[in-house]
């Protein structure tokens, strides 16, 4: 799928502009043009009930204002007439603080068509400053899937129920599903429980009460695919994920309660980039949610080197973000199934774009909605952030189910050469199919993971410091 990249950032006196960076059609004119109207100019939808058609009179507004530059006004038409199966992505790369708060997701062509619904998917480009996911992993046959659900006050079943189920149908079609699930309730603890003892691919465990053993647990699981349905929130503009273990949902039985495992974003950055994450689904629901600061958290994430990661851009409800997550997930593992296909022989590497498997989950959105699209924005709440270049992931016949090794235990550190576990991890997740074997043992050494054939040590290392603010 083409891309068509618009850049908006500051000029030299610090305004707003904008040019066409990409397209199929080169462009013509470098000359950047001015936002003329600030995103607080725009129209809005409150004070609630929302004015009929405000998303619709927004999303006018951001085509008007786009069309002012005759190479980005030629890039969306044609992006806006493409032919079925041959959909152009429409992509913002935003180089400012300011320009994240335009609903680039809402934009509308001259004849009322919300791009974004059905014509051209539109993400966000967070601009990074150190790739430490670069390098092109290679996939040998198994999608690892880590979800954790754990929001105070909202249960999670029916966003674990929409989940398991798209992974049951991926499974059907042919693509191997392994999923990790750590869960805050103990009721549906039990009930996964209960699947897991017929299902080999699928485990469960309790949020463990401490942040660095949540995220141990999470490096463990080794996840190409990491869900979160939990709170969130912010310390004085820091984004956090708040997530509640058993006891603190025993404790809001009989009282007031809050979440005690707090994961922060440095904590979230330093190690989800380069355990090798290819996407992060934060799907945070209602509940003293801060969402700005949470659709943040997803922008720092793909800043951070993860290649893709989604974030609700203001609070969602509850119905909406199980709606969602239901058919986002059945359209991701099906586009994934495709792709993920074994070649023939040999290595290739596969494109995968993100942003137009958003394009059911907003239109099941719409649906939930009052079926108008012009006046209810809440299909408009996700945002996708990438890198600047399409997602690549390399697929080679001949180390296929060849079993990745498995981090050392012991909580996100260094070891004793002074060398990042997870990091090392990550590139042995990631090598070519012929990096030499000496090469590979000098990795598989300092990752303290056994040679092939070998037993894996038992589980062991340093006692974790206590995670997260309380």
């Amino acid at each position: 799928m083409s891309r068509v990249i618009i850049q908006v950032g500051p000029d030299r006196d610090d305004t707003l502009c904008f040019r066409l960076e990409r397209a199929p059609i080169p462009p013509e004119d470098p000359k950047p043009r001015k936002l003329l109207c600030s995103a607080a100019q725009m129209p809005t939808g409150k004070p609630p009930p929302p004015p009929n058609g405000w998303v619709r009179e927004y999303g006018r507004r951001l085509w008007q204002e786009l069309s002012q530059h005759p190479d980005v006004q030629r890039a969306l038409s044609n992006a806006a007439a493409a032919p079925a199966g041959q959909t152009q992505s429409i992509m913002f790369n935003l180089l400012d603080q300011r320009a994240e708060l335009y609903n680039w997701e809402m934009l509308c062509d001259e004849g009322d068509h919300f791009l974004a619904l059905d014509r051209a998917p539109i993400g966000r480009i967070a601009e990074q400053g150190i790739d430490l996911a670069g390098a092109v992993p290679t996939f040998t046959g198994q999608l690892r899937v880590t979800a954790v659900l754990s929001a105070l006050g909202v249960p999670a079943e029916q966003e674990w129920s929409g989940l398991y189920a798209a992974v049951q149908t991926a499974r059907a079609a042919g693509l191997r599903v392994s999923v990790t699930v750590l869960v805050g309730e103990e009721d549906l603890l039990d009930k996964i429980g209960d699947v897991a003892a017929h299902d080999p691919d699928l485990s469960a465990a309790a949020v463990p009460d401490r942040a660095t053993d949540l995220l141990r647990a999470i490096t463990d699981s080794r996840p190409h695919l990491l869900h979160f349905f939990c709170h969130g929130a912010a310390d004085q503009g820091q984004p956090r994920l708040l997530l509640a273990t058993g006891q603190d949902i025993e404790r809001q039985a009989v009282g007031p309660a809050t979440p005690s495992v707090r994961l922060h974003i440095e904590q979230m950055r330093s190690l989800l980039a380069p355990l090798g994450v290819w996407l992060v689904v934060l799907n945070c629901c209602q509940g003293g949610m801060a969402a700005q600061e949470v659709h943040s958290l997803a922008h720092s994430l793909a800043a951070a080197g993860v290649p893709a990661a989604l974030g609700m851009r203001e609070t969602v409800q509850a119905l909406a973000a199980y709606e969602f997550s239901r058919v986002f997930y059945r359209e991701l593992l099906t586009e994934l199934g495709t792709r993920l296909a074994r070649p023939a022989d040999g290595v290739e590497d596969r494109d995968i774009d993100w942003p137009h498997i958003l394009n059911a989950p907003r239109a099941a959105l719409v649906e939930s909605y009052s079926d108008d699209a012009s006046t209810f924005g809440e299909w408009t709440l996700p945002v996708l952030y990438t890198r600047l270049d399409p997602f690549q992931v390399r697929l080679a016949a001949q180390v296929w189910d060849e079993p990745v090794p498995p981090a050392a235990a012991g909580p996100p550190g260094l070891t004793s050469d002074g060398v990042t576990m997870a990091i090392v991890a990550a590139l042995l997740n990631r090598l070519p199919a012929d990096t030499p074997p000496d090469a590979v043992a000098e990795l598989r050494r300092l990752a303290g993971a056994p040679p092939p054939g070998a037993p894996a040590d038992e589980p062991g290392g340093p006692a974790d410091e206590p995670g997260g603010a309380t």
